[in-house]
């Protein structure tokens, strides 16, 4: 486990969720993540970068995922922090 899937199963286990519940709302806090990264890379990126990550996007290796991503993003775990930590806020914000 990442540290950041730490971070989103930290986060959901402060809702208080039934123990059903929590698996739903982690596969729905992955889903939004992925979205707004895929939001800030298209408007962070260049066309050419964005053209090398698309293909990656298939992979099931998440581990291979991130090695390849990182190579073609450096600031990645940045860009992936600001969005654990916009979601966490929006979490607090909206509770």
């Amino acid at each position: 486990m990442t540290d950041y899937d730490q971070q989103l199963n930290d986060l959901v286990a402060t809702m208080g969720l039934p123990n059903d519940a929590a698996p739903i709302m982690l596969n729905s806090l992955y889903e939004i993540l992925k979205s707004r990264i895929g939001m800030r890379l298209a408007i962070e990126l260049t066309d050419q970068d964005m053209a090398m990550i698309e293909p990656l996007m298939n992979l099931e290796n998440s581990d291979r995922l991130y090695d390849e991503i990182t190579a073609i993003v450096p600031q990645f775990d940045e860009i992936m922090q600001q969005e654990i930590d916009a979601i966490r806020q929006k979490l607090i914000v909206e509770d």
